[in-house]
């Protein structure tokens, strides 16, 4: 799988370096312009792989569209079958959601009453309590004039 990805990055950069350089010749200076790239093989090759990764396909599965994809290229290439076999059965899959349903999670997300230790001290609670919403009004008659702040606690 990484060597897929790498191959992948390295015709990214190739592709913009061509186009960049593509740009200047012609000088379009800071127009964006349009790539036009097929998939090809790689991309190809990468989606199986995710495909795998999310269990959507087997690894056999996956060997066999390889042979029908790539026909008697793939058999010319000494290895190629076997190599990627062998990748598509040690790359990792990737990781299963947990359901919302209560019976599936694990228990130590039941709520449990803590008591505190010896020597533990609770935080105090503060004896004033805050108001929940205040008003501040600002009034300044024009530019010049120096502004007033008004702070009103609102019950």
């Amino acid at each position: 799988m990484s060597g897929v990805n790498a191959i992948y990055e390295q015709s990214e950069y190739v592709t913009a370096a061509v186009f960049g350089d593509a740009k200047d010749t012609f000088n379009l200076g800071d127009n964006p312009g349009n790539t036009r790239r097929k998939d090809g093989a790689v991309v190809y090759l990468k989606k199986l792989f995710n495909q795998v990764q999310a269990g959507r396909m087997t690894p056999e599965q996956a060997v066999q569209e390889v042979k029908k994809h790539f026909g008697d290229e793939a058999a010319e290439v000494l290895g190629f079958i076997e190599d990627l076999e062998t990748s598509l059965r040690t790359v990792p899959h990737f990781p299963e959601q947990l359901t919302f349903e209560d019976e599936t999670w694990p228990d130590f997300l039941e709520e449990k009453t803590l008591k505190p230790l010896d020597g533990d001290r609770l935080p105090r609670r503060s004896s004033s309590s805050r108001p929940s919403h205040y008003r501040v009004e600002i009034v300044r008659e024009s530019r010049r004039e120096e502004k007033i702040v008004i702070v009103e606690r609102v019950k």
